[in-house]
């Protein structure tokens, strides 16, 4: 047990535990269905059921079995350890219950910040943009617009929800709603100190083909 849970997790030429050549290590983060699988039941076999044991030592078998399946697997680190748990919970209700794929993993999908607003206020964010670009001006970074969308959501006078947007979604928002390519780049120049900033204005520079103040007026 000890030698599973400080098992080593290299990337590159990890040897296989049977001794049959190398593990081919891919770049999935999250558990599936088989390493779910495969960790329950190695952990169970260790004694992670056994209720006299401590939470602690049964945290270290949880631990231990999804490191060594999460190396076999070729996962790039070891994952599951804290949720091992929860699959087990689950799993049991789940076959209790007569369903017929009890390990499938729930997929709840989630909805943008902006895109409830949408749908619960339409028409909203159009409104605030609009403001915030005469207001700041045409050449404003997306920092400055979603700062003054934010503001102008939390007036007195404004009886709808008070917003706290974020550049990034203010820039995202407007690509997805057929904002120019042109007004996404040179309206966000401190996006440059963001990573996911800086790529999105280098595609957004790639694709831009347009007249930057036609397409403004057209979005508006």
């Amino acid at each position: 047990l000890d030698f599973d849970v400080r098992l080593r997790h290299d990337t590159s030429g990890r040897p296989a535990r049977n001794g049959t050549g190398h593990i081919v290590v891919h770049k999935r983060k999250q558990a599936d269905t088989k390493m779910r699988s495969c960790a329950l039941f190695l952990a169970e076999l260790w004694g992670y059921g056994d209720e006299s044991l401590t939470w602690e030592q049964r945290q270290r078998i949880g631990n231990a079995a999804c490191r060594q399946v999460a190396y076999d697997q070729g996962y790039p680190k070891s994952t599951g350890g804290s949720q091992l748990w929860k699959w087990r919970k689950r799993t049991k209700f789940l076959l209790e219950s007569g369903s017929s794929d009890p390990m499938s993993r729930t997929v709840v999908p989630r909805i943008s910040y902006t895109d409830k607003i949408e749908k619960d206020h339409p028409g909203y964010l159009h409104e605030l943009y609009r403001y915030a670009r005469r207001t700041k001006g045409v050449r404003a970074s997306f920092s400055d617009i979603a700062e003054c969308m934010n503001a102008k959501s939390g007036t007195l006078e404004e009886e709808r929800p008070t917003l706290s947007l974020h550049k990034l979604q203010v820039f995202r928002w407007v690509k997805a709603n057929g904002g120019s390519e042109a007004l996404a780049n040179s309206g966000g120049d401190d996006l440059v100190e963001s990573g996911k900033g800086k790529k999105a204005r280098d595609e957004a520079a790639e694709e831009d083909t347009g007249d930057g103040d036609a397409d403004v007026e057209a979005f508006l």
